[in-house]
């Protein structure tokens, strides 16, 4: 796989680097890491291959700690939110490890009698990153993609977004008014039409792969300059093989759907700052 022969060229050697940057709110740091771990000495039997590349805040404002707590919780899990960035690192890949061992070990022993050749291989790979990072709002998002045997991988992007007035998820619940889902949800169908290269109408969306009915608001969304969009996960609107799909909604045609105060008012020119 590409992905497999992109991280295997960074050496597949222990990489762990720290490097804070300076943001116009939240700093933050680069957690980066890959290795391969092999199930035997027999490097052909499976290797699970990780690679991790996340930016976590790391700030002494509270609302640094605040979002690093929440970030670390949805990446990597509640266990451990309360270590160090080496820590976190040192847990979670040990815990990987075990865990790989533990489910494909016991297979060695079946598929050594077998006459076809075989490789156990699991691929883990994590990315985190800020989209936006203002004096308002912290938008961010989670690539998350792992395989652990089968046709294809788990492929799935997360997007968390922060009121840093209230250090509050910013949720469509506060973002639009209320009784707007309909509207909001022809808004959507009418995107998806407007970026396709291939579906011209109504007519040609409900006849394409699209789960037309599925096609709704799902929370996961994030925040920029021009507009919220957002992601739909491979099997959430479409079959695995169209992918992720992702719907802008530019500010001007959502400013009707939006709560009179919201925290995007800034953004959406209700409120000049």
């Amino acid at each position: 796989m590409k992905q497999v022969l992109f991280f295997i060229s960074l050496s597949l050697t222990l990489l762990l680097f720290f490097a804070c940057k300076e943001s116009d709110n939240i700093k933050l740091a680069s957690l980066n890491y890959a290795d391969a771990y092999y199930l035997s000495s027999d490097t052909t039997q499976g290797a699970l291959v990780v690679s991790i590349q996340v930016e976590l805040p790391a700030g002494k404002m509270k609302a640094d700690s605040v979002i690093r707590a929440f970030l670390v919780d949805v990446i990597f899990g509640g266990s451990y939110t309360g270590l160090s960035d080496a820590d976190i690192v040192s847990a979670f890949t040990s815990d990987l490890k075990q865990d790989y061992r533990a489910n494909n070990e016991p297979l060695l022993s079946e598929l050594e009698d077998e006459e076809h050749s075989y490789s156990l291989n699991n691929e883990h790979f994590i990315e985190g990153f800020p989209l936006l990072n203002d004096k308002n709002i912290f938008s961010y998002g989670v690539n998350h993609y792992a395989y652990m045997g089968g046709a294809h991988g788990i492929d799935m992007r997360s997007y968390y977004s922060f009121d840093l007035k209230t250090l509050k998820p910013v949720t469509e619940q506060n973002l639009f008014a209320d009784g707007c889902e309909a509207e909001l949800i022809e808004l959507l169908k009418t995107r998806i039409i407007e970026e396709s290269e291939f579906i011209h109408s109504m007519e040609d969306l409900k006849n394409s792969d699209y789960y037309v009915d599925s096609i709704k608001p799902n929370g996961n969304f994030y925040i920029s300059d021009e507009a919220i969009t957002y992601v739909f996960n491979p099997y959430e609107i479409a079959p695995y093989y169209m992918g992720h799909t992702e719907i802008s909604l530019p500010y001007s045609r959502i400013a009707h759907l939006l709560k009179l105060e919201n925290p995007v008012a800034y953004l959406a020119g209700e409120t000049k700052k």
